[in-house]
């Protein structure tokens, strides 16, 4: 099934809609009572026009999240990326198992032509969880596709970088005096919370 992806812009529609049924300002006071926001991810069937389930509905609890509409549009388009992988792989958003999404993964962050980073990831799997949790909750899945492995993490989760913590850490102190951390290692009193250096034994005597 082919998809067209659209977003709701309340001005547009009162301004452009040319309908016998509904005037384009009908139609934009209608949003503003349905509390539909502006950027609203919308999922139509390229054959029939028909809405694309549960893209829609989710697409639609989005917009009571209260958030911008380049974000809406962002989220929708993030979503409409992924039914395009299963169709490719013959599935639909629903039918999606934890290869697919592993695929999926492995697919924008090692194998397109211009690969995304952890953070760009992070924000796409984070709203792939996001999607499959609304699905559970309204009875679309029995259960997410991703199982969740130890320490609460999952296929989907971006790498994480070891060290990264406590050198960034140790580059966003501005100014850092030397004597701070001879004193911190030495367990002198004034010693001011640096985490990332340690405990070190009082010396004796103190």
């Amino acid at each position: 099934m082919e998809m067209l992806l659209f977003s709701v812009g309340s001005k547009v529609a009162k301004c452009h809609l040319e309908s016998p049924l509904l005037s384009g300002e009908e139609a934009a006071r209608l949003l503003v009572h349905r509390s539909i926001a502006d950027g609203t991810p919308i999922y139509l069937d390229e054959e029939t026009m028909m809405p694309v389930e549960p893209l829609c509905s989710w697409g639609r609890n989005m917009s009571y999240a209260d958030l911008a509409r380049s974000t809406l549009k962002d989220y929708g388009r993030i979503m409409a990326r992924f039914a395009g992988h299963q169709e490719g792989r013959s599935r639909d958003v629903l039918a999606a198992t934890e290869s697919d999404l592993v695929a999926f993964k492995r697919f924008r962050t090692q194998m397109q032509e211009r690969p995304i980073g952890s953070s760009a990831w992070g924000k796409e799997s984070g709203l792939l969880d996001q999607f499959f949790g609304f699905a559970v909750d309204e009875g679309y899945l029995s259960q997410r596709p991703v199982r969740v492995a130890a320490r609460g993490r999952n296929a989907l989760a971006p790498r994480v970088r070891r060290g990264i913590y406590s050198a960034s850490h140790a580059r966003s102190v501005p100014l850092f005096p030397r004597c701070w951390a001879g004193r911190a290692r030495a367990g002198l009193p004034g010693r001011p919370n640096f985490p990332w250096l340690g405990t070190a034994p009082k010396p004796r005597g103190l």
